[in-house]
């Protein structure tokens, strides 16, 4: 009899000013950095530049540090994990999704899923979405820097919706038990490599799915 996997929580779209300027909490029930806008933050994703990075002569430890613009942190890896950071140089634009953890002070993040970033234009599009909580006349100056009109925008967001609507489907449809693997899922929903990376990405990031081993999926 198969075990019940636990759902994960959330991994919230920050910046990452709203994590190391937060309130670390340890209850009975999780631990978390409380952001001063009230998010209870136990997973983050972070976007940034890649600003230092080390590995440990042995190889036990390794680190990036990421700067958003805002702040800094540490996304720290350890001997099984340290391939997440092996392709990853100093001035790379990456995605960062993982649990947030606090040792002597310092808020940082222990990564499951490092994603390059080729195109700067992400980070202003995750600017607007994290400024979407925030007053709008802060969003409508992200979004005239983009090129972004309103007209432009719900159209944008739908397709992406539906996108991952389709994705989630898909998976639920053709999982026997053992998961969906990438290929597959590509060929049933005929989306490019890259649309069906960022639908995954967006579905793992929630606690949606998981990834029973490598390029496999399932529903949590």
């Amino acid at each position: 009899m198969s075990g019940i996997v636990k759902k994960r929580s959330t991994a919230y779209k920050v910046h990452i000013s709203d994590l190391v300027s937060g309130k670390w909490v340890e209850k009975p029930n999780g631990r978390f950095v409380l952001t001063n806008s009230g998010l209870e933050a136990q997973r983050a994703r972070v976007m940034g530049t890649v600003v230092d990075k080390f590995i440990s002569s042995q190889s036990e430890f390794g680190s990036i540090t990421v700067d958003d613009g805002t702040k800094t942190i540490r996304a720290k890896t350890w001997k099984t994990q340290n391939p997440l950071i092996n392709k990853v140089q100093i001035g790379d634009i990456v995605d960062v999704i993982g649990k947030v953890r606090e040792y002597q002070g310092e808020i940082y993040l222990v990564p499951e899923l490092i994603i390059s970033v080729d195109d700067p234009n992400w980070e202003l599009l995750r600017e607007l979405e994290i400024m979407s909580l925030n007053p709008k006349d802060k969003t409508s100056s992200v979004k005239e820097e983009i090129g972004i009109s309103e007209e432009d925008e719900a159209p944008a967001e739908e397709d992406l919706v539906d996108k991952i609507g389709n994705v989630l489907e898909i998976i639920e449809e053709m999982d026997e038990g053992e998961g969906v693997d990438f290929e597959t899922i590509k060929k049933k929903t005929g989306l490019s490599q890259k649309e069906l990376e960022s639908c995954l990405v967006e579905l793992l990031s929630d606690g949606t799915i998981y990834e029973p081993r490598p390029q496999n999926y399932r529903k949590l």
